[in-house]
């Protein structure tokens, strides 16, 4: 049977991917939230079925484990190569890790300054 630890990592694997999404100052783009929620989503049904349907199972703790890191990790590459792309269109910008208001992931334009 998985236990309890294993969970607790794979939510801290998606926490670490929900700070690279919103550690980028600017806008964010809504196909990367989204395709963050996705894998969020993919991830807890994964999740649950292996830890609730076939706990005794000896594939299932392994199957829970791989899952949670792959899901993970495809989450995190959306969230940097959808930044990335932004950023190549737009120039690069200033980013700083907890820094962003809620103006910042929208489409306005209002006091964006060019950064050289």
């Amino acid at each position: 049977m998985i236990e309890l630890k294993w969970i607790i990592y794979a939510s801290i694997w998606l926490i670490i991917v929900g700070i690279f999404g919103l550690a980028f100052k600017r806008r964010m783009s809504m196909l990367a939230i989204s395709f963050l929620f996705l894998i969020m989503g993919v991830e807890l049904i994964l999740t649950t079925i292996s830890v609730y349907v076939k706990p005794d199972s000896p594939s299932g703790p392994s199957l829970a484990i791989i899952s949670a890191l792959i899901f993970a990790m495809v989450g995190l590459l959306g969230v940097i190569s959808s930044v990335t792309m932004w950023s190549d269109e737009h120039k690069r910008r200033e980013f700083s890790l907890f820094a962003f208001k809620l103006s910042d992931i929208t489409d306005t334009k209002d006091g964006e300054e060019e950064i050289e």
